[in-house]
């Protein structure tokens, strides 16, 4: 059932199907861990692809939504040689950031709303919004990450 929702948000990124798949990937019992995908990080940069291709299965389900996971596996399949692998993951790295801006404005009556705390940074270099600070604020539906930049602030739930 996990397939076809996810199936339905990569072939329609719409804010209906990224939050289908978000409440599912969040109900997980075991939640995402930060430091799993920061250590796979740790080996890409000194340069070990091979063992960062085997241990990114390993991060599934719980990073399924996460435009960082694809990131990392795109730059992984481009260091390794695999062309086609990083075509594959550029498309799931933008289509999970076009889901989660299909999800509001980013403003504090409609926040976006994201699945990892690294989608924030993900989604401003994807709007090219340089980040000048960060407060947690309480909006309408519980508390938001709010990042200030030079032209507005942008709310995350």
């Amino acid at each position: 059932m996990m397939r076809d929702e996810l199936e339905s948000f990569f072939a329609d990124p719409s804010a209906e199907n990224y939050l289908r798949v978000r409440r599912r990937v969040l109900g997980y019992r075991r939640a995402p861990v930060p430091e799993q995908i920061a250590l796979v990080e740790i080996d890409f940069r000194s340069g070990a692809y091979d063992r960062v291709r085997s241990e990114l299965p390993r991060l599934l389900p719980h990073w399924k939504l996460s435009p960082r996971f694809y990131r990392l596996a795109g730059l992984t399949a481009l260091e390794s040689g695999d062309d086609e692998g990083a075509r594959v993951d550029r498309f799931l790295h933008e289509t999970c950031l076009l889901g989660i801006l299909a999800t509001g404005e980013g403003d504090a009556d409609a926040p976006y709303r994201i699945t990892y705390a690294s989608d924030v940074d993900e989604v401003l270099e994807h709007l090219g919004a340089p980040v000048r600070g960060k407060s947690l604020v309480r909006g309408p539906d519980g508390l938001c990450n709010v990042v200030h930049s030079d032209t507005r602030d942008f709310w995350f739930a």
